[in-house]
């Protein structure tokens, strides 16, 4: 019997292993670009999320996020593969669904992206348009957001459309077929403790949700990079709304809040 629950515990420590977000760190020919965490301070969204981005050896990118609410509910993962221009190719994701495990596949293939959940009985399945390429999200991810930058024609310049595809990690919930729109509204230098100064670009992204009977529900984002597309800061509100919204900050990068966000 000890020998069995050994065995088990065994188990359990690869799988926890295999979520962690540093899984790449010291790969022969993998580099890391970028890690960090991004803080949700207060309010019901009140989260960290832990990531690192890491640039394979073939050229190709992974994005490794795990996600923990600051009031225990959930701490769920995600694994995101992207080509060397920084198009999806597959995501995986551990997450729970009302206390039950599930496991969360997305694999964009010939204009379409599949997206298969695995938990208690039979795997359910949706597919949503990706030609010639989507981008994919697993929410409560905000790093994929941060990836879209990278797709943003600097050139054109203006409101800028793409497709989006995706599967919630702490909730039963598919987004297919979904048209986003980003905007790069201004770039900025704030300055930083001791004066050093940190280039920023603003984006404004605007994301369509269909809901059931024809109805829309819109969500509005700004999101900060620096000039190389790291992840700074995120609010998230609805479009139009005063309030402050839901917030995220880089880690070690709190005191830019008050200059990019005076309200």
């Amino acid at each position: 019997m000890r020998f069995i629950l050994l065995l088990a515990l065994l188990a359990l420590s690869r799988a926890v292993a295999a979520a962690d977000p540093s899984l790449y760190t010291g790969v022969a020919g993998a580099k890391v670009i970028d890690s960090g965490v991004i803080v949700v301070a207060s309010g019901p969204n009140a989260r960290e999320e832990t990531f690192e981005y890491v640039q394979r050896p073939e050229g190709g990118f992974t994005l490794l996020n795990s996600m923990t609410a600051a009031n225990g509910s959930y701490r769920v993962n995600g694994r995101f593969d992207y080509d060397a221009q920084w198009n999806a190719t597959a995501v995986h994701g551990t997450g729970f669904y009302d206390g039950a495990p599930v496991a969360i596949a997305i694999e964009r293939k010939a204009g379409k992206a599949k997206i298969t959940v695995t938990g208690k009985g039979k795997p359910t399945t949706s597919v949503s348009a990706c030609d010639p390429t989507c981008l994919i999200d697993m929410a409560p991810s905000i790093n994929p957001m941060f990836v879209m930058t990278r797709h943003y024609n600097f050139s054109t310049g203006g409101p800028q459309e793409f497709l989006w595809a995706g599967q919630d990690l702490n909730q039963a919930r598919a987004l297919t077929d979904d048209l986003v729109q980003i905007e790069l509204k201004d770039e900025t230098d704030v300055t930083r403790p001791g004066g050093e100064k940190l280039a920023l670009r603003h984006f404004y992204f605007l994301e369509n949700i269909p809901l059931p009977g024809g109805q829309m529900f819109r969500l509005a984002f700004d999101i900060w990079t620096d000039r190389e597309h790291r992840p700074m800061a995120f609010r998230v509100r609805p479009p139009g709304a005063t309030a402050v919204g839901t917030v995220g900050l880089r880690k070690g990068f709190e005191d830019i809040r008050a200059q990019i966000l005076p309200n």
